[in-house]
């Protein structure tokens, strides 16, 4: 999701990514990057590096694919914009595909459909 409401319950959200080699690799390493203010929960090896977390996978190909997942919470501060990715995927020494810009997820709570106005 684009837009995403941090006071939701639960304060969960789920990414799937699927790959799909057009190479001849057996296995590949995916990297994706979310903010360290982001609590995940994965399977893969996560480094944080100062306000990033790089969520690391290595993969076999079956059938040329493969995916992976991640769940992340968000902290209860909005509105607020955070980036995701760019996700890179190689296979150590080459890469094959790095996504030209992040993703953006806004933190923006529901409101019923009514527009908040700020009264002084």
């Amino acid at each position: 999701d684009s837009k995403i409401d941090p006071t939701s319950n639960p304060n969960s959200f789920r990414v799937k990514i699927d790959v799909s080699s057009f190479v001849n690799v057996n296995n590949v390493i995916i990297q994706e990057s979310v903010p360290s203010a982001f609590k995940v929960k994965t399977d893969a090896t996560v480094q944080t590096m100062g306000d990033v977390q790089i969520l690391t996978w290595s993969k076999d190909l079956i059938g040329n694919s493969t995916s992976v997942s991640y769940t992340y919470s968000v902290p209860p501060v909005y509105p607020q914009l955070y980036s995701l990715g760019p996700l890179q995927i190689s296979t150590g020494s080459t890469t094959y595909f790095k996504e030209t810009r992040p993703c953006v997820v806004a933190l923006e709570p529901a409101v019923n459909n009514h527009y908040l106005r700020a009264v002084k």
